[in-house]
């Protein structure tokens, strides 16, 4: 059974910053973290870098990842262009 000082120690070189950053972390290591809720969800993941707002919110195992606060901007950015474009089919009445 982990506990959570047992996971602690599974959990090392972690860094976080910001309020609930790296929250739900308990066995991933080498993880940084900076912003609000900054990778919450990451249980077992290694190897991240989220800096921002809610940076990697959802991620909960994945390892090496790198996002931060801008490249979520243009994501989204990226996604309205793409539907502001897309060519309307018609429908069949």
């Amino acid at each position: 059974m982990i506990t959570r000082s047992s996971a602690l120690q599974l959990a090392i070189n972690n860094t976080a910053a910001g309020f609930e950053a790296l929250y739900s972390d308990t066995a991933g290591s080498e993880n940084t973290a900076t912003g609000y809720e900054a990778l919450f969800s990451n249980t077992t993941g290694d190897d991240n870098t989220a800096t921002g707002y809610e940076v990697l919110l959802s991620n909960t195992t994945g390892y090496a990842n790198t996002a931060d606060a801008a490249s979520q901007i243009q994501k989204v950015s990226a996604q309205f262009e793409l539907s502001k474009s897309a060519p309307q089919m018609a429908g069949n009445d």
